[in-house]
């Protein structure tokens, strides 16, 4: 078991848990509900003595069945659709997702306290992904909403992706959402991030912490993704950590993000709340960063650090580059005041040498044979090579290539590992032939596909079609 992630668990929810409203919301059509409820005789104890129960158990849920999406009707995410529901229990007992797993619907604190913790504890190859609401047209996750509290845990290696909108916390100060995004990946690819969206009544703060080289990916950002401020509305605060970042694609620019969120904070005391600080790097102590590249018209944010004598401190670039597609790019970063060692990162996550690219892990990366697929945010992080826990990150630079001016680019944000299929048709009329032309496995993020055969004034109309999992 991850003794790491058991204390901060035991840390976070210990000062946070309280008794939760019994406010209910509108059960979907074909929709039936497992309630969280492990017995006595599932329940284990970790050395802390702090209780867990598996997810994959039937014996932990209400009518002996996994929370997973049922084709009753022959078609793929059709027919009855099955809800993980948490409310309260005594004790509360922590939900250990352990496998790839898919839910129809997760609310997290639904009428009462909740907990899901994302672990690799078995080492599976690939990591551990958990879906929740891609079931037929989506539906939203509640981590906290409508009730709470609720508690989030991604631990490194794991995955939890959103069909819809994913609401963190409601109006209450008792309904209270938590995420913590150890080291792992939270995809929201088709909807809102709500970080204390929802909340009208009183005033709760609900918290997102993305630390540990994790990764949060966005469609979009809203006003209201971290919540208020104001009086009688729920907050959002967003720490983000060491070589963590998050990515937002479709509207958000480095001057709108700037006008909504105050950057850079210089205290170091939540109650920076009441002045709007809502999103920190490092606690307050370090530097928040964001970076939009027009090119795929995404957002990049990361946070830097305080810099101390053994900081590695950059003394130049990198710049951001317009490239040609198929021609070449490159970045350069240097750190001038100890020795280091380099990696570079693609929105958030980390690049390696080949396929036309060299010094993935030097101080200047060439790409020599610029797709679609090497656009958007590069990063520079260095780490102390001789005391390792010193490290910084350069300023974000973006590449964007002259095609996304002549040719369609199609943007996929869908789940990482799951295969999608780009289709084009020349009319919508009657019923439209649809033609593939790219398949994409997707890694982290958003993944972007041009259409170089249709350039300038050429109509045509496009989808995305998922073929797994």
């Amino acid at each position: 078991m991850k003794r790491t992630s058991k204390l901060l668990n035991c840390l976070i929810i210990g000062s946070l848990l309280m008794l939760g409203s019994k406010a209910m919301a509108q059960q979907t059509s074909g929709e039936t509900r497992e309630t969280w409820s492990p017995s006595v005789s599932t329940i284990q104890y970790d050395s802390l003595g702090n209780p867990y129960a598996y997810w994959d158990n039937v014996n932990n849920w209400s009518d002996g069945i996994l929370p997973t999406e049922l084709d009753t009707n022959g078609d793929a995410y059709a027919g009855t659709y099955v809800s993980a529901c948490f409310s309260d229990g005594t004790p509360i007992v922590p939900a250990y997702v352990t496998n790839n797993q898919d839910a129809g619907h997760i609310y997290c604190g639904f009428g009462g306290q909740g907990e899901i913790v994302v672990t690799n504890e078995s080492g599976l190859p690939g990591g551990v992904q958990l879906k929740a609401g891609f079931h037929d047209g989506g539906d939203w996750t509640g981590i906290g909403f409508v009730a709470g509290p609720g508690y989030l845990l991604v631990e490194p290696g794991c995955n939890f992706s959103c069909g819809n909108h994913l609401w963190i916390g409601q109006g209450s100060t008792t309904d209270v959402g938590t995420i913590i995004v150890n080291g792992g990946t939270l995809n929201v690819p088709n909807g809102q991030f709500g970080l204390g969206w929802n909340g009208s009544a009183g005033q709760s703060t609900n918290y997102c912490w993305v630390t540990n080289g994790a990764h949060l990916y966005l469609q979009q950002w809203q006003t209201q993704t971290l919540g208020g401020p104001g009086v009688d509305r729920a907050i959002g605060i967003m720490d983000i950590g060491v070589g963590s970042s998050v990515v937002a694609s479709n509207n958000l620019t480095t001057e709108t993000f700037s006008n909504t969120i105050t950057l850079n904070p210089s205290v170091n005391d939540w109650n920076f709340v009441q002045t709007n600080h809502q999103i920190l790097g490092y606690e307050g102590t370090g530097t928040v960063k964001a970076s939009y590249n027009p090119g795929n018209n995404t957002t990049t944010i990361i946070s830097v650090p305080a810099v101390g004598p053994q900081t590695p401190e950059f003394g130049n670039g990198p710049t951001d580059v317009v490239a040609t597609v198929g021609g070449s790019a490159s970045f350069t970063a240097v750190v001038t005041n100890v020795a280091v060692n380099y990696q570079w990162q693609l929105n958030g996550a980390n690049v390696s040498n080949g396929n036309g690219v060299s010094g993935a892990t030097a101080s200047t990366i060439t790409i020599a044979n610029v797709t679609a697929a090497e656009t958007g945010i590069y990063i520079c992080t260095a780490t102390n090579s001789t005391a390792t826990q010193y490290a910084n990150a350069s300023t974000p630079a973006s590449l964007s290539t002259e095609a996304f001016n002549l040719f369609p680019v199609i943007a996929i944000n869908g789940i990482n590992g799951d295969t999608y299929v780009t289709e084009y048709t020349t009319s919508l009329s009657g019923t439209p032939t649809w033609t593939p032309f790219a398949t994409n496995t997707l890694g982290a993020g958003t993944q972007y596909v041009i259409d170089l055969s249709s350039p300038l004034s050429m109509a045509k109309y496009y989808q995305v079609v998922q073929t797994t999992p």
